[in-house]
């Protein structure tokens, strides 16, 4: 993905420049258009940042909701998905509270009053 958006900028900055490069013109307009498209950049590339900070938000909720030993945690991820801000604040305090370990039998984080494991059952 990294390589298609650094193509695609370098492809968006080459016909910014081309189209700034009109007979008559001086290099402070050329330079303005350069500029321009840059800023046409950014407006780009916030979206994506926010939506790869979702994703990564989503991906936090599954697995701290299945470390929590909590049924449904795709409920959770369809929930905090469609109201993030207000979704992501219920689910931080509606979850179970206490301190994760790492589970001896599997490795995976479980909370530690729990009394098995909700990844290999065991205790």
């Amino acid at each position: 993905m990294t390589r298609a958006m650094s193509l695609g900028s370098v492809w968006l900055l080459s016909q910014a420049y081309l189209s700034a490069q009109r007979p008559g013109d001086d290099a402070a307009n050329a330079a303005a258009g350069v500029l321009g498209c840059l800023g046409c950049g950014t407006f780009m590339l916030i979206p994506l940042v926010l939506f790869v900070v979702q994703i990564a938000i989503l991906i936090w909720v599954v697995k701290d909701s299945k470390a929590r030993g909590m049924d449904g945690a795709v409920i959770w991820m369809i929930f905090v998905f469609l109201v993030p801000v207000i979704g992501l604040v219920i689910y931080f305090f509606s979850r179970p509270q206490g301190a994760l370990v790492k589970c001896a039998s599997c490795g995976n984080m479980r909370l530690q009053a729990s009394a098995k494991c909700p990844h290999c059952g065991n205790p």
